[in-house]
């Protein structure tokens, strides 16, 4: 009878981290205290916020940012980086971040070193005449520290609003389910 079910069992678990593997994201890292300060980005100025990961790869990145009158015409630019080498990069039009809140950026999955130092950059061609004219774009930012893996470019003591996702291994899918099943077996052989 075991022999049944070890090959039932194989069946059910390949076929879950098959549809596990791919689309199933983590919470790396965040920053997700609400901001106290709003700095603007605009052509020429590249701000940054410094993270250390935990796992070993990227998958997709959520940015705080407010758009206040800011013309379709506006590119917004964003970069993973490593040190000075560029490992992703994508430009989109603002009129994609809609008012003020947690905008979405999907990244092919970027392989990472956990615990080394990473960087998210992010500018816009927005000229300071149409910020004069009342258009801005801010990435949210909090003061006092609240993120202690990595810096930003303001200040030691300021951190931008971000969140990293990750895709997790299948070795460690695979890992939390037969020690599911152990469990399960160990309670089974307890209440007999």
């Amino acid at each position: 009878m075991l022999k049944c079910k070890i090959p039932g069992l194989i069946l059910v678990l390949s076929f879950a981290f098959s549809s596990m593997s791919y689309g199933v994201l983590i919470l790396d890292q965040a920053c997700e205290d609400m901001g106290s300060v709003g700095l603007g980005f605009e052509r020429g100025w590249w701000d940054w916020q410094e993270f250390r990961p935990t796992m070993d790869n990227l998958e997709q990145v959520d940015l705080y940012i407010e758009n206040v009158m800011v013309p379709s015409s506006v590119t917004v630019s964003f970069q993973v980086r490593d040190g000075g080498t560029v490992l992703w990069g994508t430009s989109f039009s603002a009129d994609l971040i809609s008012g003020y809140g947690w905008f979405e950026i999907d990244t092919p999955q970027i392989s990472l070193v956990p615990d080394n130092s990473y960087r998210l950059y992010l500018t816009s061609d927005l000229t300071y005449e149409q910020i004069l004219g009342g258009a801005g774009l801010s990435w949210e930012a909090v003061e006092n520290d609240p993120y202690s893996r990595g810096i930003s470019n303001w200040d030691s003591d300021i951190d931008f609003n971000f969140r990293t996702w990750a895709v997790p291994e299948p070795m460690t899918i695979a890992l939390l389910a037969f020690g599911g099943l152990a469990v399960l077996r160990k309670r089974r052989g307890e209440s007999s």
